[in-house]
């Protein structure tokens, strides 16, 4: 990061004392700005209903670091229950490939370093491989267009 930008940079406080314990300081790391495309404020806004855009912000931020994002209307969660499950399905059986691959791939590496040689099937076990790869990104590209229609059906509603 540049220099100036205030990267690194924290403001420290300390919180009134309780008697009978002690204060602890409370550290906030500077705030992050940038400048949204043309269009992605009003799409916020409209997201946000009444709450602020940096409640709305911060969600979109844990959830893209994979933290767990707590504040999810019961209502959408509810009327979205069985489409999500669908999706569940898909990601389990995708994550179900994805282990089966992995242990192959852990043989097929195991049996180089014990062997030093190449095993006959290889090119089979290769191209079985790309073939699950293949499968995997057809099924993340429906799952998701599946989302994509669920969020413009509530867009819309």
């Amino acid at each position: 990061m540049a220099a100036g930008d205030g990267a690194g940079t924290t403001a420290t406080a300390v919180v009134t004392a309780v008697p009978g314990r002690r204060p602890r300081p409370i550290t906030k790391e500077a705030p992050i700005a940038f400048r949204p495309r043309p269009g992605t404020r009003a799409r916020l806004e409209k997201r946000a209903g009444e709450r602020s855009l940096s409640v709305v912000v911060e969600l979109a931020v844990d959830a893209y670091l994979g933290r767990k994002v707590v504040d999810v209307n019961p209502s959408l969660r509810a009327a979205l229950a069985a489409e999500l499950a669908v999706i569940a399905d898909q990601l389990a059986s995708i994550e179900h490939q994805e282990v089966g691959v992995g242990r192959n791939q852990n043989q097929i590496a195991k049996y180089l370093h014990t062997y030093r040689e190449v095993p006959v099937n290889l090119a089979d076990e290769l191209r079985e491989t790309a073939r699950i790869h293949a499968d995997v990104l057809a099924e993340l590209a429906a799952i998701r267009a599946s989302l994509d229609r669920l969020i413009a059906e509530r867009a819309v509603a």
